[in-house]
């Protein structure tokens, strides 16, 4: 997978001869410790549609404006393989392992995905907009995810 921020001049590139084949609502729930120790390593663990799910960059990614930031990630679903990643204990519980780190959810995020085809290419839009902090103002996100 890949992702992309998208402008609305990038988007209008990316979706040209695209077909579009459905558009889901989802809530994705993002989790951390207290101190940010998985996003400052660039690791997103979140809760979707009942599955956990952890992306992990991959090594020797093309440098751009973010060296130090990910666009191309793996998506690790096997939980055995998230708690060995998070080098945190396999010997319980994967929820209890999670409360044991002080793992625990920081954001709940409204997503609107809008799937399309194109070519060999799957590309699913999404948009959410969410408070940056809990009196802040909203953040508008919009990204894209290209797979083969």
């Amino acid at each position: 997978e890949s992702r992309f921020v998208l402008t609305p001049e990038s988007q209008a590139r990316l979706l040209d001869g695209a077909i579009k084949k459905e558009e889901t609502v989802f809530t994705v729930q993002f989790l951390d410790t207290p101190d940010w120790q998985l996003a400052f390593n660039n690791l997103w663990l979140k809760l979707k549609k009942k599955k956990y799910e952890l992306k992990v960059p991959l090594k020797n990614q093309p440098k751009g404006d973010h060296d130090h930031l990910a666009t191309v990630f793996d998506e690790v679903t096997d939980l055995k393989r998230i708690l060995d990643i998070l080098k945190i204990n396999q010997r319980i519980d994967f929820e209890a392992a999670l409360a044991e780190a002080n793992i625990r959810p920081f954001a709940n995020i409204e997503t609107v995905r809008t799937s399309y085809q194109k070519g060999p290419f799957l590309l699913d839009l999404d948009q959410a907009q969410f408070p940056l902090l809990k009196t802040g103002p909203i953040y508008h996100y919009a990204v894209a995810e290209i797979e083969l």
